[in-house]
């Protein structure tokens, strides 16, 4: 026999059913009502309120908890009118809380008004767990303060869909020891991984951005110190407008970072963009392809002292500063191990560099004594290697590395730069001229 509110109501902190509550699920009916009713009960009791499978249309939904509780299934919440307000939002607590599961629809398509998905405003202790968003206006899920620092918040295992319609994704604000994990966010037109103003001793690990407006991953601030000692990890970017943007902080790590700019929808500003007053901070492992001609890899603005880039690949489409120095950055190091432009590796950093920092006190290093030209692949931007009065040729640039003869699709190794000197065929022989 199926249990009644009026039963569950016996058991304080027993499972309730949104459906006990009058909740109908059909994607007609107005649920806003029963579900609130629901939620009210567990926030006020505690337990675990259930959403089973069903399209529950509702208003803004809003509660206080005096009670931990949590909020878990696997219907979908589907936004009911063009009000500006939040889907969800949950505030004013320190007791734990939980939202695992359900999916949030903000239906933007439909309701061109509307604020953000699911909302943290002044909590500690919450997870959201598994939680889809898909067509909100501004962020998928929010979690922030009125500038009181809160804690230990987490979302996990969830995906923003933002059908090019939602701003941000996943943010988090003012919020110490608190992180975002293994999720995903898929073509919003702003930020997709935010930390924010005073987010310290925070996190963001694990997770992937396919289709971004602005910068996928941002440390940034409004007001104040940003985020600072933060560590950011294991993130997969794709099509986006900005891989990595900070500003304000100290001390963060950004580490095994991959960026494919391959079908940004707009313009892309900077691969790495360090904003004034970044110091301290640390990038390793930090790959970048098909990064457009003009833009560099890493822009050290002003004030930023003492940071430290290591790219494991940069690769760009054309011509231009790689790295750039604003007057007023110093100290700033930047180590690269493949550099490529138009598919050629290249050895010299130093013509890719523009630095306006005084007393030239910013490093450029590359850590290439020895490499593979172009990864064995011949390309059309090796044909002189077949003519000895080409630039290769007199300026040693391919001197001790293996390119491709293009002609005769074999790998060759120059040992001079002159047409007499000895080149050594990838099969042993020797002889004098490049073949």
């Amino acid at each position: 026999m199926t249990l009644t509110k009026a039963t569950y109501s016996m058991i304080k902190g027993a499972p309730v059913n949104v459906l006990d509550f009058g909740a109908v699920g059909d994607g007609v009916a107005n649920d806003t009502a029963a579900i609130q009713s629901a939620i009210n009960y567990v926030a006020a009791n505690g337990g675990v309120l259930e959403i089973p499978v069903g399209t529950y249309l509702c208003d803004a939904l809003q509660i206080t908890p005096t009670a931990s509780f949590e909020i878990n299934g696997v219907g979908t919440i589907k936004k009911r009118t063009n009000a500006a307000t939040n889907m969800l939002q949950i505030q004013g607590t320190t007791l734990p809380i939980s939202v695992k599961s359900i999916t949030l629809d903000g239906d933007f398509s439909t309701h061109a008004e509307g604020g953000q998905g699911l909302v943290g405003y002044n909590v500690s202790n919450m997870r959201v767990d598994g939680v889809t968003i898909t067509d909100v206006k501004n962020s998928g899920v929010l979690i922030f303060t009125d500038g009181t620092i809160y804690e230990n918040n987490i979302i996990r295992n969830c995906t923003v869909n933002g059908e090019a319609n939602t701003k941000n994704g996943l943010v988090i604000v003012d919020c110490k020891n608190s992180g975002i994990e293994t999720s995903s966010v898929f073509n919003v037109t702003e930020f997709a991984l935010e930390l924010k103003n005073s987010s310290t001793y925070s996190w963001i690990k694990n997770c992937f951005v396919d289709g971004c407006g602005l910068q996928a991953v941002v440390l940034g601030q409004t007001t104040g110190t940003g985020p600072s000692y933060c560590d950011i990890s294991g993130i997969t970017i794709k099509a986006t407008d900005g891989a990595i943007e900070l500003s304000n902080g100290q001390y963060n790590t950004f580490n095994n970072i991959t960026c494919d700019f391959t079908g940004n929808p707009g313009v892309i500003n900077n691969g790495i963009n360090c904003g004034d007053n970044t110091t301290n901070c640390t990038f390793n492992n930090i790959s970048l392809f098909n990064l457009p001609t003009v833009v560099p890899a890493v822009r050290f603005r002003g004030n930023n002292i003492n940071n430290i880039a290591q790219f494991s690949s940069i690769e760009k489409d054309g011509a231009g500063d790689g790295f750039v120095f604003d007057a007023t950055a110093t100290y700033n190091i930047v180590v690269a191990d493949r550099y490529s432009i138009a598919d050629v590796v290249q050895d010299n950093l130093s013509a890719y560099v523009s630095d306006a920092s005084p007393g030239g006190t910013n490093r450029l290093v590359s850590l290439r004594t020895t490499s593979i030209q172009n990864n064995g692949t011949p390309t059309s931007n090796n044909t002189d290697l077949n003519n000895v009065a080409a630039p290769i040729n007199t300026q040693n640039k391919y001197a001790g590395k293996q390119v491709w003869n293009v002609s005769a699709a074999i790998p060759v190794y120059a040992t001079g730069s002159a047409a007499s000197d000895v080149w050594n065929k990838a099969d042993g022989t020797v002889q004098n001229t490049p073949v």
